[in-house]
């Protein structure tokens, strides 16, 4: 067990001695930085807890195992928003690349992290919602089909056509996610399906990002905790565990999950992503390099919209907004977004702290660093279309 959670041995035996002592708690908290494996963690140890084998192998053979490695367990229930577009075009440069079963394995868990958000009892009484996922969950699975374990890939032409269509999928479902994250209807559900008692089979239901859940939400989790079912267990993500509330914190076990160490991170890179060749000194690094699809790098884009603010460039803003826009519709919407302002927000203090442009004060820093975050609050929780969102930050910024 855990044989692919890499670089967080403290996790690994602390959750593993938990287990053998029969003492794991029915609530956790996976908490750390973004890219540490909190959720490849979370998932082994569903798998784990559903395991028919005493040691619970990666490799073993059982149903529940073989259901877990595909992400096909009914028991095991994901919610929450997740940087899907990244990791589906960086696992699908992956299979591309590697074209074995590892690859498969990578490429169909990434995939279904994000089809698995659109389990038919989570949105219930949302027929539109459902409606609307129909057609790309279908094309999903179909295509998924022809990249399975333990059948022949098809050719590189026709496996580029089946990935660059799952992507076109993907997209039509990141659009239909939630707004507000976790919405409280989805917490009541999975509240009333955890204490349903068809069977002794354990039940795990993940929450990614739980900081970022509304105050409506947070009540609902907090009432579920507060007297969990039997043989339930709900797991909770986080990149910022001040962000959640007291009352919770209160009534989870936490588990802390360590920055990677650039060697540590390269041993991700070659052992998970089969990158031997990458020059990224982290994960988070790689994954804005490669899951962001386009011709123009991320870091790119931030120094020109930036110097197009500061009056340092040639460029007019149409230009740049349009070059913007188009890498928008090739990365898959507002988590592209997202790096973005934190690439800008990073380019920024780089700025300051170099000097390499005169006249930037502390205070105006200060200022546009709000006036980011502002922005990107219009992205994440607003659902304001993203390009009217960056021409306003420009002119903000521009003053």
């Amino acid at each position: 067990m855990f044989e692919n959670i890499l670089s967080q041995k403290h996790v690994v035996m602390q959750l593993t001695e938990d287990l053998k002592l029969r003492s794991l708690p029915a609530a956790m908290l996976f908490e750390g930085p973004e890219f540490s494996g909190k959720l490849s963690a979370a998932l082994e140890l569903a798998r784990t807890l559903g395991c028919r084998t005493e040691a619970a192998p990666w490799s073993c053979r059982c149903s529940s195992c073989n259901a877990h490695r595909l992400l096909l367990e009914p028991r095991t229930i994901l919610i929450g928003d997740r940087y899907f577009m990244q990791e589906i075009v960086v696992a699908e440069s992956v299979l591309l690349r590697a074209r074995n079963e590892a690859a498969v394995y990578l490429y169909q868990r990434a995939v279904r992290k994000l089809a698995r958000r659109f389990d038919d009892f989570l949105w219930e009484g949302d027929e539109v919602r459902l409606g609307k996922a129909m057609a790309p969950l279908s094309k999903i699975s179909e295509a998924l089909d022809d990249i399975s374990p333990g059948h022949e890939l098809p050719a590189e032409t026709a496996l580029r056509k089946l990935c660059s269509g799952i992507r076109d999928s993907a997209k039509k479902l990141c659009d239909l996610l939630p707004t507000d994250n976790i919405p409280v209807d989805v917490v009541r559900r999975v509240s009333s399906w955890s204490r349903m008692t068809a069977g002794e089979e354990p039940k795990v239901v993940i929450f990614e990002n739980a900081d970022r859940m509304q105050e409506s939400s947070r009540n609902a989790l907090l009432k579920t905790l507060e007297e969990p079912p039997k043989n339930s267990y709900f797991i909770l993500l986080s990149s910022h565990k001040r962000a959640l509330m007291p009352t919770i914190l209160s009534r989870v076990r936490p588990y802390h999950f360590n920055e990677r160490e650039p060697e540590q991170a390269s041993e991700v890179l070659q052992r998970i992503f089969r990158d031997d060749s990458a020059q990224s000194s982290s994960l988070s690094e790689y994954f804005v390099r490669t899951g962001f699809g386009g011709d123009v790098p991320l870091e790119k884009l931030t120094e020109d919209f930036l110097h197009l603010a500061l009056g340092n460039s040639h460029d007019d803003v149409r230009t740049v907004l349009d070059r913007l826009e188009k890498q928008l519709k090739a990365a898959g919407g507002v988590e592209w977004a997202r790096r973005f302002l934190e690439s800008l927000t990073n380019q920024l203090r780089r700025v300051f702290r170099d000097s390499s442009v005169p006249g930037i004060e502390l205070s105006k820093l200060e200022q546009w660093t709000k006036t980011i975050e502002a922005h990107r609050e219009y992205i994440e929780q607003y659902r304001i279309p993203t390009i009217q969102v960056l021409e306003s930050l420009y002119f903000k910024m521009k003053g």
